[in-house]
Order: structure tokens, then sequence, then C-alpha cells
């Protein structure tokens, strides 16, 4: 696991953390975060990453 930390005010800071494990497992861990007292927010975002994938997607890089 890691995460990063960035301090957004004096009030508040975002935490990233990278998980890998059976998507069951993750949901449990976001579920947990999003309890925790102080937590405001919390958004997942679950990529798999399984060759066993039988659908290809393409994916088109944008520049901000």
């Amino acid at each position: 696991m890691h995460w990063p930390l960035v301090h957004l005010d004096d009030d508040s800071c975002m935490e990233v953390t990278a998980l890998k494990g059976s998507g069951g497992d993750v949901q449990h861990f976001a579920d947990r975060i999003l309890a925790e007292r102080g937590v405001r927010y919390d958004r997942m975002a679950m990529i798999p990453t399984s060759a066993r994938r039988s659908v290809a997607r393409t994916f088109q890089h944008v520049d901000f």
C-alpha cells in the first residue's frame, strides 16, 4: 500500500491509497475508511488487472 498526503488548506488534506487485492477486500477497506471519524468524502475507483478479461478497451489520454 502507498498513500500520498496532500494538504489542501489548514483544515483539510487529501490522501490517496493504492491497493491490490480482491474486489471484496478493497471494497471492505473503502467502507472502513469512510466510517472513520473525520473522513468527509471518499471515492473509490477499481481498475481490473486480470488477464482473463475478454473485453478489450481503448482509452484516450487527455492533457489538461
